[in-house]
Formats: structure tokens, C-alpha cells, sequence
């Protein structure tokens, strides 16, 4: 299997979310190392716009038994929780996050070394 060339820097699509006290479907995006969401797609505003390189991370699991994702903000004062059905739609979403937590500058080292893996593979 060949490393890709580029990191994932961008998701979005429908999760499951909790930001206070409820769970419930949201549309969610993550790009460019902020993490926001709607009510739907068709929905302009905003709810909310975390700078994802300031947050934490943690993995658990919903007492339903699906695994989640925990995005602690102290700065902005914010705790949001992503759950996901399927193992393959939180390692998706893990892989962008951990993704947009990294600074500008590590991400163009990890893509150098990315490009010069594959180059000495040619």
C-alpha cells in the first residue's frame, strides 16, 4: 500500500453530536484546523467554529456501546462529543482531527517527508 501523498485535512458529513445535555444529528466540518457545525447543509449559520490546534481530544465510548470522540476547548470554554455507528466513520474523523491539531509548520514536514518516502521508492 502506498503512503498518500497528502493528509487528510477536511471532513464533513452528518454526526451525532452533544454540546450540552442532548444528543442529536448535526452537520459537522472540519477544515483548515477549525471544527464547526449546523442545523443541516442547506443551513448558512454557523453554530459554532473551534480553532482545533488549541483543543484536546479524547477517545470513549457512549454507554450505547458506540465509540466517540471527545473535543475539549478550554480557551472557548467548550466540550463537544462526536459519536459514530460504524469504527470506520470515527477513525475518518479521528485521522482529520488529529490532522487539523498539528501546526502549519509540522504538517509541510510531515508532508516532505511524505514526497522524499515515495520519491525513493521510484
Amino acid at each position: 500500500m502506498e503512503p498518500a501523498t497528502q493528509l487528510t485535512m477536511a471532513i464533513e458529513g452528518i454526526v451525532t453530536m452533544k454540546r450540552n445535555r442532548y444528543w442529536v444529528k448535526r452537520y459537522a466540518v472540519i477544515k483548515d484546523h477549525f471544527f464547526s457545525y449546523r442545523r443541516n447543509r442547506g443551513n448558512a449559520k454557523l453554530k459554532i467554529n473551534l480553532d482545533l490546534r488549541k483543543c484536546k481530544l479524547r477517545r470513549g465510548q457512549r454507554k450505547n456501546g458506540n465509540p466517540l470522540v471527545e473535543i475539549t476547548c478550554e480557551e472557548q470554554k467548550e466540550e463537544i462529543s462526536l459519536s459514530f455507528e460504524k469504527v470506520t466513520d470515527l477513525n475518518k474523523w479521528l485521522e482529520v482531527l488529529a490532522n487539523a491539531k498539528k501546526t502549519d509548520a509540522k504538517l509541510q514536514e510531515e508532508n516532505k517527508l511524505r514526497q522524499d518516502m515515495i520519491a525513493t521508492r521510484s
